[in-house]
């Protein structure tokens, strides 16, 4: 009797771990991305960019929205469209709360935001 008790909570527990999901984590100094942000947060999920893919950018920001749009152009092959802010998948716009040179980058599956200062902030 206790052999089956044990072997039943034995699979029980390799059910329960089998099931459940790796988390992923990674680490500021792995990423390619330059300036290193101060703070990182990892979340689930992707954002496809494809040739579908809108653009908006406040005018203040415009040598950084228009750098975007034909690195975007040589690397993939494919232009992105401007249209307003409401209709954008991508949007670049102010935030005074950010530092000079500072910005926010948001992604997530149906956007990017990225919100800046400066055209410093807006560009990196």
């Amino acid at each position: 009797m206790h052999k089956l008790f044990y072997t039943f909570l034995f699979l029980s527990f390799g059910s329960f771990f089998s099931c459940q999901t790796q988390e992923t984590t990674t680490s500021i100094e792995k990423l390619s991305l330059i300036p290193k942000p101060h703070q990182l947060e990892i979340l689930g999920g992707t954002f496809n960019l494809n040739k579908y893919t809108t653009v908006y950018c406040e005018n203040d920001f415009k040598i950084a929205g228009d750098f975007l749009l034909k690195y975007i152009e040589k690397g993939a092959g494919f232009q992105l469209k401007i249209v307003s802010e409401k209709d954008a998948d991508i949007v670049i716009k102010n935030d005074a709360t950010q530092l000079s040179e500072g910005y926010s980058l948001t992604i997530s599956k149906d956007n990017i935001l990225i919100k800046a200062n400066d055209s410093g902030g807006a560009f990196y």
